[in-house]
Formats: C-alpha cells, structure tokens, sequence
C-alpha cells in the first residue's frame, strides 16, 4: 500500500532531503548553472519536456538535449510547490508546481516560466534516481479550441 504525502506533511529525512536537492536543482537550472549531475538519473532515464515532442530516451542524447534546453536560460528566480508525494517500496512519485520567471536567451525581460510536474524517482542503495519527468505549461485552464490548436 503506498504512502502518500499532501502538501504541507513532514516528510521522512530521506524524501525532504531529495526536496531540497531538486530545489537547488531547479535553481540551478533556470539560471543556466551547470548543476544537474547525470549520476543522479537512472540510466534509462524518460523525459516528456515542456517544450513537446516525442518521449526522451537515449541517455546521451538525453544528455545533449538537456544541455542544448538549459543553455537557452539565462537567470531567473522560482519556487516548486510541492502538491503530493507517493512512496510505494523503492518508487517515489513526486507532483509538483514549478513557478519562475526567467529570463531567456536573446531576450531582455523576464518571462513566466511555470510548469505542472511530475518525476518518477527510485531508490538504489539509499540513493534517489530519477527515472521519469513529465513538465508542461498548461498551468492554467484553456477552452476547447485552444487546447485543440495546440495539437494542429
């Protein structure tokens, strides 16, 4: 039976120490600061990003892509809201929000960055990999016509 974690539960050591390394994480990214250590993903590591297309695989195109897609920000400043937490044996699934605003290449002002998340982590010997993250915009509600452009 899994445990599940709302947002605002204290979390168990090990979970809020993952916490506050994808926060540092996040940080890191949005201000293109060469961070995210590849030792912390599984080694067949899925990305859906938030800028589309097919499902990521190949760890060093995984690599490459992750590098080309962080080079793109420049500094910004955000927040992960944490909305549920789900423990079950050596998986963890973790919904979040993350909310930046960020300033990006070839542009002069800050721009909303905010993104619905969910990453899939497994424990390996005390140590959490992410295996899955799903990131997308579609933070706030959009009729059907729009939504269907969207796939046009």
């Amino acid at each position: 039976m899994p445990t599940i974690y709302e947002a605002g539960a204290i979390l168990p050591p090990r979970i809020q120490s993952l916490v506050e390394t994808f926060k540092q994480r996040h940080h890191e990214w949005i201000n293109n600061i060469e961070g995210d250590n590849p030792s912390s993903q599984h080694e067949q590591m899925t990305i859906y990003g938030p800028f589309g297309g097919p499902i990521r695989r190949a760890q060093e195109q995984l690599r490459e892509i992750q590098a080309r897609v962080r080079s793109q920000f420049k500094s910004g400043v955000g927040e992960k809201e944490l909305i549920r937490v789900i423990e079950s044996g050596d998986l963890l699934i973790v919904v979040l929000l993350e909310t930046s605003r960020v300033t990006f290449e070839g542009r002069s002002e800050p721009h909303a960055w905010s993104l619905r998340v969910t990453e899939v982590y497994t424990d390996d010997n005390g140590r959490w990999l992410r295996l899955h993250r799903h990131a997308d915009p579609l933070v706030k509600s959009r009729p059907l016509a729009e939504t269907l452009a969207l796939l046009e």
